[in-house]
């Protein structure tokens, strides 16, 4: 049998010669490199350079995105916050939690929470009073849907700034310009130029995160009329009056009149029986803001379409009880009247004509009046025997609305 290279008579390796490796270099050599070469000069053209292996790039965008939110986190970590990475990042960049400084630089964690989204920017551009910043449309939507606080922080790379907005919050106070612009990716916001984290992480974000401000009572008023709506509660709807009472401040009027928005948005298009069961937050709604409805409101609380909602009816009788002379001011009969709804109108204006009056009492002051006072807006009321008994026996089940039922066209109508 032939010996093998590099193993001895007695089995034992040992390296190959110097010559031999100096021969598989040289061949690995010209090979590799001179090979090129060669074809190369043959054909007069510079040798190609070798293809890199494709790797990973991270993007400027990333590197930027990186920075913001290693920014961000840097300023929330302090004695009053600890932040949280998210590691999916579905919306949401970051997760604060407030908390207690202790003794030795320990923190006691209290559960109130705010989420992050950052966006960041080598350059933001703002005046003396705001930055300017598009938000998402979609990203409100989605801050919206939490019942925690969510914020956006705007990053500026090149002077290390960080101004913030509570996304709910903005929301409520632009609901207006937001329903004006339906069709609008994004939307416009300025947001204080004062208003960054280096000023307010001792001070405002900490209200936030506890819902102290008077606007997280009015969201948390919100999600509270949501979850009760279609609840037959009335100590719910009287808790609720007793809630706007702790509001205070001049902001109540606007907050009474967002809040029954929102509900009569729930009810508008419903069915009979899910819309009355929406009446015990509308009753208490009306019990202790009822002075602050707009015409507008009364008139999406009662109309749909050419008839009117029997709830929305008891509604605005209420309100002709509750708050008389506020409710006269409104100018409803002349509303209704334009409005198509003329037996609505005549109500109103019956009402107004009547003052003082209330439930059975009104109902049965009209059966007494001079026939000449019971018309209005080409509508008459005509007393009989026959109404008397109809009105007695139906009043208990539908109420007032029960006069509409009795209406007959005037001889002028």
């Amino acid at each position: 049998m032939d010996r093998l290279e590099g193993v001895d008579d007695q089995g034992a390796w040992h390296p190959p010669s110097t010559h031999l490796l100096g021969a598989i270099n040289t061949e690995s050599t010209l090979h590799l490199d001179d090979a090129e070469s060669m074809v190369a000069a043959k054909s007069k053209d510079p040798p190609r350079p070798r293809a890199r292996l494709r790797m990973p790039i991270r993007t400027i965008s990333q590197q930027i995105g990186d920075s913001g939110q290693q920014l961000v986190e840097q300023w929330f970590n302090h004695p009053r916050w600890v932040a949280r990475n998210q590691s999916h990042d579905f919306g949401i960049d970051l997760e604060v939690e407030l908390a207690d400084g202790l003794e030795d630089s320990k923190q006691a964690m209290t559960g109130k929470l705010i989420k992050v989204q950052i966006k960041t920017h080598g350059m933001v551009k703002h005046n003396s009073s705001h930055v300017a910043y598009k938000i998402p449309r979609s990203l409100l939507h989605y801050a919206d849907a939490f019942r925690i606080p969510v914020i956006l922080a705007v990053v500026c790379r090149k002077t290390k700034r960080v101004w913030w907005l509570w996304l709910q919050e903005w929301s409520m106070l632009n609901e207006d310009a937001l329903a004006r612009t339906p069709e609008s990716e994004k939307i416009a916001a300025h947001i204080p130029v004062e208003q960054t984290l280096q000023r307010d992480l001792d001070t405002k974000l900490p209200e936030v995160a506890i819902g102290s401000p008077t606007n997280a009572k009015i969201l948390a008023l919100r999600n509270l009329l949501e979850a009760a709506s279609g609840w037959n509660d009335h100590i719910l709807s009287e808790g609720i009056a007793k809630l706007f009472g702790t509001i205070g401040g001049n902001n109540r009027d606007w907050t009474l009149r967002k809040v029954t928005d929102k509900l009569l948005e729930m009810g508008e298009s419903a069915p009979l029986w899910e819309a009355q069961q929406t009446w015990p937050v509308m009753s208490g709604l009306i019990e202790t803001g009822g002075n602050s409805f707009t015409q507008a409101q009364v008139l999406r609380l009662v109309q749909r379409g050419d008839t009117y909602s029997r709830t929305g009816f008891n509604g605005l009788s209420r309100l002709y009880d509750v708050w008389p002379e506020e409710t006269a001011a409104l100018g409803l009969p002349q509303a209704f009247d334009k409005a198509g709804l003329g037996t609505v109108a005549w109500y109103c204006a019956m009402r107004e004509r009547f003052p003082g009056k209330r439930d059975r009492i009104f109902a049965f002051e009209l059966l007494r009046a001079d026939q000449q006072l019971l018309e209005y807006g080409g509508y008459r009321l005509v007393r009989d025997d026959e109404l008397g008994y109809f009105v007695t026996t139906k009043f208990p089940y539908r109420g007032e609305s029960i006069l509409l039922d009795c209406l007959t066209m005037s001889d002028d109508g």
